[in-house]
């Protein structure tokens, strides 16, 4: 999948508290603005730089077992845009890979959420 083809994907709001391990093995609590099935996006007071890697975790609904599962998910960061309304960084996350089965149940999460939520076009 391209890049091209990752920008085109369904965005879809969702507020969840991330995880983000730190060089020094820290961990940073940020909230989520939104996700897609290539990565996500953070809401943050302080910028990334683009290209640098982090381990990172959050909680996603496994509609196959009615349950919130821990994902741990290798993420790069593609993109940070200042937000002056918000106040914060919104930093774009793309997904390198998942720990154990994490990206099946992200995929069954995902596609949960989009028939039950209203989502947001691509961009």
């Amino acid at each position: 999948m391209t890049a091209d083809e990752r920008r085109h994907h369904t965005r879809i709001r969702l507020r969840r508290k991330v995880g983000i391990v730190l060089s020094t093995g820290q961990v940073a609590h940020l909230w989520s603005h939104d996700v897609s099935v290539g990565g996500l996006r953070v809401l943050s007071e302080s910028p990334a730089d683009p290209g640098d890697e982090f381990d990172i975790f959050f909680g996603m609904l496994d509609p196959a077992v009615d349950a919130y599962v821990r994902l741990d998910v290798r993420v790069r960061i593609v993109h940070v845009i200042y937000d002056g309304t918000a106040g914060r960084y919104r930093i774009g996350m793309r997904f390198l890979g998942f720990s154990g089965d994490g990206e099946a149940i992200y995929q069954r999460g995902i596609d949960h959420l989009l028939r039950t939520q209203v989502h947001l076009h691509a961009g």
